[in-house]
């Protein structure tokens, strides 16, 4: 039997259960994601227009999405933040939640763009594999020492001419 997962806007309770996920990646914890942080900001957040999903098994949160309209030069979306329950690597998850921003993303422009630390070489596997594409590196961008890798799916140009 496939694994079913049910997809929805994150509801405010559910705020928890996604820092704990959040916190426990060992990617997000050199970034100092701790859960009174990541509760705070999804809190923050969930008051905006800002787009949050979770991917959700038998009632349980299992992964989230946060996406962000207009958050590229003004002009296009950005993934601030995802997060799969390590437990449920490799189950689809993170590409079901990837999907649906990007359907949403798609209606609202042609560009989605991505950040990943360059050692993180498991999500630019996954993103490559989801047909996103390399930008360049920025040095030292979130923390002293790290690098991030900029990544952007498009399906056309901004202008139309």
């Amino acid at each position: 039997m496939d694994d079913l997962f049910v997809l929805q806007p994150m509801e405010k309770d559910q705020i928890p259960a996604v820092a704990e996920i959040v916190a426990e990646n060992r990617v997000f914890q050199r970034y100092q994601y701790e859960p009174q942080k990541i509760i705070h900001m999804l809190e923050a957040a969930y008051k905006t227009k800002d787009i949050l999903l979770t991917a959700l098994e038998n009632g349980k949160v299992r992964g989230f999405v946060w996406m962000q309209d207009q958050a590229v030069f003004g002009m296009s979306a950005y993934v601030k933040l995802i997060a799969v329950d390590y437990q449920h690597h490799q189950r689809g998850v993170g590409q079901l939640l990837m999907t649906a921003v990007e359907s949403i993303a798609q209606k609202k422009g042609p560009n989605l763009f991505v950040l990943t630390s360059m050692d993180n070489l498991i999500a630019q596997k996954f993103y490559l594999r989801l047909g996103y594409e390399s930008i360049g590196v920025i040095r030292n961008y979130v923390l002293p020492g790290v690098d991030e890798l900029l990544m952007r799916k498009t399906w056309g140009s901004l202008r139309k001419e």
